[in-house]
């Protein structure tokens, strides 16, 4: 992949590939700037909150939100977060 000047380019070390392998997931901390971050948490507890309140909810509660996207426009600023 061909990165355009100025983009944030982050190659996979050995290590985080293994995790990544592993776990299904990698944490990059710091990635995201804290007022982004704290954006992302206030939505996801909001999203929680109304899906907690929903009736025939399961005890306890999985948050399972199909098309994540279109529910805030915070998710749609991590499409191309660099």
């Amino acid at each position: 992949m061909d990165a355009a000047p100025g983009d944030a380019v982050h190659l996979l070390t050995d290590d985080e590939r293994d995790r990544f392998e592993a776990d299904g997931y990698l944490l990059l901390r710091g990635t995201l700037e804290p007022d982004l971050l704290a954006r992302i948490g206030a939505v996801a507890d909001r999203l929680d909150d109304e899906f907690r309140a929903q009736p025939g909810v399961p005890r306890p509660p999985v948050l399972t939100l199909p098309d994540l996207l279109t529910l805030d426009d915070v998710f749609v600023a991590l499409l191309d977060h660099p």
